[in-house]
């Protein structure tokens, strides 16, 4: 993958150690923040088959992700980069524990995650990521724009002053 990024979560790519294009997109989720907007509700995963998400690293099920939500039980955990795939499957959930769950904070771990992944079902759509925010869960500019133009003038510092200006290199390489 770029930047050697194959299997990493999302929230990685933001390190500032990672340069580039991956950088400056995750770069969009602190803009939005300094706009007094939440990315992580505004785009969100939605798992299909598990194949694209990572059970312990993304966050999937809830607005953490499993391993910090699960400490104990993702030091267990032998494939730290394991897919929902890998554990959640239609068969039911299946485990690659270095060791068995065994202490009383393990326990009650185990059986806080078993409740939350339960009711989860694969299906046979990819995963993808959605936009809660536009009616057809496509990220469109202009509903983001008209979403920070709302909130932004709310915030203190009021108004957002956009820079209509297209750079010549994109003008070229949209419309050569």
């Amino acid at each position: 993958g770029i930047h050697n990024l194959k299997n990493k979560a999302a929230d990685c790519i933001s390190k500032k150690s990672i340069l580039g294009v991956w950088n400056n997109i995750a770069g969009v989720k602190r803009e939005f923040s300094k706009a007094g907007i939440n990315f992580d509700e505004v785009i969100k995963k939605l798992v299909g088959k598990g194949d694209c998400t990572l059970f312990w690293l993304d966050k999937w099920l809830d607005s953490e992700n499993l391993k910090s939500m699960f400490p104990e039980l993702y030091k267990l955990e032998k494939t730290k980069k394991c897919k929902i795939r890998d554990r959640i499957n239609t068969g039911g959930i299946t485990w690659e524990w270095k060791s068995s769950p065994s202490s009383s904070s393990q326990a009650c771990e185990f059986a806080e995650l078993a409740l939350k992944v339960e009711s989860f079902l694969p299906n046979s759509q990819p995963d993808r990521w959605v936009c809660s925010i536009s009616g057809d869960g496509v990220y469109h500019v202009n509903v983001v724009r008209e979403l920070i133009d709302t909130v932004g003038s709310s915030i203190e510092g009021g108004k957002i002053d956009w820079i209509p200006e297209v750079p010549t290199k994109v003008r070229c390489f949209i419309w050569s």
